[in-house]
């Protein structure tokens, strides 16, 4: 895994943070999960999406990376980990947000709900808005991904909702249908199971 200091400032408070963006990765020993969540030791997820500790205020990584040598000896090594309600605050108080970033919020919100469900083996129960969230994930995979990749996870998508007919339409749709992950969320669809499983 090839790592990479660098360092942001806040927008609004301008207070200065250390952190590593991964330069290459691998996923050796890596466990992939049905929602498309990745857990590996050589693997850093990076949160894009930043709280200042000093101000509270949100983020976006990318946008306010800053010069090391200015800063290199006046910075904090530390942001906050953001919770589900983190994320669903900043969505709530931010409507001028790109599909990619939405996209983003979006699927780290779903993947925070499903970590209480994941290698259980139990029915993924969802409320109000997780329903709402995976339905708006379906019209930003239809805007951002290629034909195969939004029809498997919107397949995936509906699996989890409950709508095993339409899940299996919509996988029947795919022109490679004998790849594995297909395969295997295929197999969940006719067993009519909406588990979070380990792939």
């Amino acid at each position: 895994m090839l790592l990479n200091t660098i360092f942001i400032k806040c927008p609004e408070c301008k207070k200065i943070f250390q952190t590593i963006e991964m330069l290459s990765g691998n996923t050796f020993g890596a466990l992939f999960y049905s929602d498309g969540f990745l857990l590996a030791p050589m693997y850093k997820n990076q949160q894009l999406l930043l709280k200042c500790t000093n101000c509270y205020s949100f983020f976006w990584q990318n946008d306010n990376i800053v010069e090391l040598n200015k800063y290199a000896n006046h910075f904090d090594e530390y942001y906050y980990n953001l919770s589900m309600n983190d994320y669903i605050t900043y969505l709530n108080e931010n409507n001028n947000i790109t599909d990619q970033q939405e996209l983003y919020i979006r699927k780290e919100i779903r993947w925070l709900y499903n970590h209480d469900f994941r290698n259980k083996n139990v029915e993924l129960k969802l409320d109000s808005f997780q329903i709402e969230n995976l339905k708006k994930l379906i019209n930003l995979y239809e805007i951002l991904l290629n034909k195969d990749d939004y029809l498997v996870n919107k397949a995936d998508i509906l699996r989890n909702l409950g709508l095993f007919d339409k899940a299996e339409q919509t996988i029947s749709r795919i022109s490679d249908i004998k790849s594995d992950y297909t395969l295997k969320i295929l197999n969940a669809i006719k067993q009519k199971n909406n588990a979070i499983f380990e792939l």
